[in-house]
């Protein structure tokens, strides 16, 4: 077989020297016939066995036959399986767990959002039933720490890790269309039913709220500015500002900024600076803490550093009382919802943050939407979770304590003043 290749090449060049016009005739090969060989030599090496076995070889990409494996399509029965097992055999303290809400909230919800564009496709297979998507999110919101992560939950619903970020992207699209009812400033006859619940409770006049910055640490230093990011809890982070009614509803919020920010510069450098008249039309006000600047809108506490008086004290005392509410707050959404204590997604370049703000915008809706249509007395236990956790791990967030030491105010007389305590003492802390 190797001496039949070398004489057709052998030929093959003799045919080549011929052709060649330029050439010499005593350099001229003498041979008859030549195409004609070289036809006949070519045949006889693809007839060859060893030369259809090469070729067998060239032709495929794999040496073993592949064994595809046929796609699984997911039926009906499967998606009504998982649906009886977490609204049918699961209790109401075990649904909890993932959905973060009672049944009949989460059913609630599922009315409102159910008809999205997001989750009808216009061509293909239709989608995973809406509910399980819906309970896939929550349940990632609802996680923190080393179990929130994509195949986790792809092991506990039994779908794919891509899934996952699908369908939370989706459920954040659909409750996105909640915002303008839900998470918004409040219009005229809501705002004269939260003055007089104010001053009835508290009585402050024309209190319309109350105002503070949160820390939203990330999971990850981001790529671009890392130092910015570095917030004064040690911990990379993102600056953010709520302002909160007597009853923990989020009338105001904004995030998004360097977590090296202070409270203040988020107020002079954000979105709410320029909205001031249209917020605050009628001498209206919010009460903060002792680091924001006394305006026509904004009530601090004063600071000790000014030299209190005993009225003075009387005073921040008398503030404190409301302003702990704002605190309640912050406890209450990120007790819900403990993925705001960490947010693990990627922030490679500045166009990530969208997705930060976009989870917490997500989580501030649910939140107001919960405390309308949920049991008031999750509430309690949320917060009591929240603070318990964090005073178990010696850091006790500045949900109830920390937060006032760095405000110059009797922590004490602050918190068990509070009426969190008569609300506890109602419910028990527990549903």
């Amino acid at each position: 077989m190797r001496k039949i290749k070398q004489a057709n090449a052998v030929l093959k060049i003799a045919h080549r020297i011929n052709s060649l016009k330029d050439v010499k005739k005593v350099l001229k090969v003498p041979t008859f016939n030549i195409p004609v060989i070289a036809e006949s030599l070519e045949k006889v090496i693809k007839e060859h066995p060893d030369s259809k076995k090469l070729e067998a070889i060239q032709s495929r990409r794999y040496l073993r036959p592949r064994k595809d494996k046929p796609y699984r399509k997911r039926s009906d029965q499967e998606d009504d399986n998982t649906i009886d097992k977490f609204f049918n055999k699961y209790t109401e303290v075990q649904f909890r767990m993932f959905a973060r809400m009672s049944k009949p909230c989460f059913f609630r919800l599922y009315d409102e959002i159910n008809d999205h564009q997001v989750f009808i496709n216009n061509s293909g297979p239709p989608q995973r039933n809406v509910r399980i998507q819906m309970l896939v999110a929550l349940t990632r919101l609802g996680m923190s720490g080393n179990g929130d992560t994509n195949r986790r939950l792809a092991l506990t619903f039994d779908i794919s890790h891509g899934s996952v970020n699908t369908y939370c992207n989706r459920f954040r699209e659909a409750v996105k269309s909640l915002e303008p009812e839900y998470a918004r400033w409040p219009n005229e006859e809501e705002k004269r039913k939260i003055l007089h619940k104010h001053k009835e409770r508290y009585d402050l006049h024309d209190c319309i709220g109350f105002m503070d910055g949160s820390i939203i640490p990330l999971y990850r230093t981001p790529h671009f500015h890392p130092d910015k990011f570095f917030s004064r809890k040690q911990v990379p982070a993102m600056q953010s500002v709520f302002i909160c009614d007597a009853d923990l509803r989020v009338l105001y919020h904004e995030s998004g900024h360097y977590g090296s920010s202070n409270d203040p510069g988020v107020i002079m450098n954000g979105l709410l600076l320029p909205k001031v008249p249209q917020f605050f039309p009628n001498n209206e006000y919010v009460i903060a803490d002792s680091i924001y600047r006394k305006t026509t809108w904004c009530m601090p506490i004063k600071k000790e550093s000014d030299g209190l008086t005993g009225s003075d004290k009387k005073f921040n005392n008398y503030l404190s009382k409301a302003r702990v509410r704002v605190e309640h707050c912050f406890a209450a959404l990120k007790g819900r919802f403990p993925s705001l204590e960490g947010l693990r997604y990627k922030l490679n370049k500045r166009e990530d943050l969208g997705v930060h703000t976009d989870v917490l915008k997500c989580c501030t809706t649910l939140h107001n939407f919960c405390l309308q249509h949920d049991v008031p007395a999750f509430i309690g236990e949320y917060i009591d979770q929240f603070c318990k956790k964090h005073e178990a791990d010696g850091t006790f967030h500045e949900a109830v304590r920390s937060y006032y030491a760095d405000a110059d105010i009797d922590a004490n007389a602050e918190y068990e003043n509070s009426p969190l305590l008569d609300f506890y003492g109602a419910t028990n802390g527990v549903p």
